[in-house]
């Protein structure tokens, strides 16, 4: 996520979500500007729509694989409560 145009994968998230889950962006936003000053310009939303759980992730490869070992302890708990419900 980032400013294109054609990105608007962060504004169709928000449209589905029932709860949003902005700390889960905070921490891929702060994971990110550790290696580089762009990490400010990511837009990703994150939260549930039901029981499901969605995670706007960067663009980058390497921004995916860095966001996800952030994200994950906590992202496998938000699943384990998710399917409880």
């Amino acid at each position: 996520s980032g400013l294109p145009k054609r990105d608007s994968a962060p504004e169709a998230t928000q449209s589905v979500l029932e709860h949003e889950l902005p700390s889960i962006a905070e921490a891929i936003r702060a994971e990110s500007m550790k290696r580089t000053s762009r990490g400010m310009l990511y837009r990703g939303v994150s939260g549930t729509p039901a029981d499901t759980l969605i995670v706007n992730l960067p663009g980058k490869s390497w921004a995916v694989k860095e966001s996800f070992e952030v994200i994950f302890p906590v992202v496998t708990r938000i699943v384990e409560f998710l399917a409880q419900a």
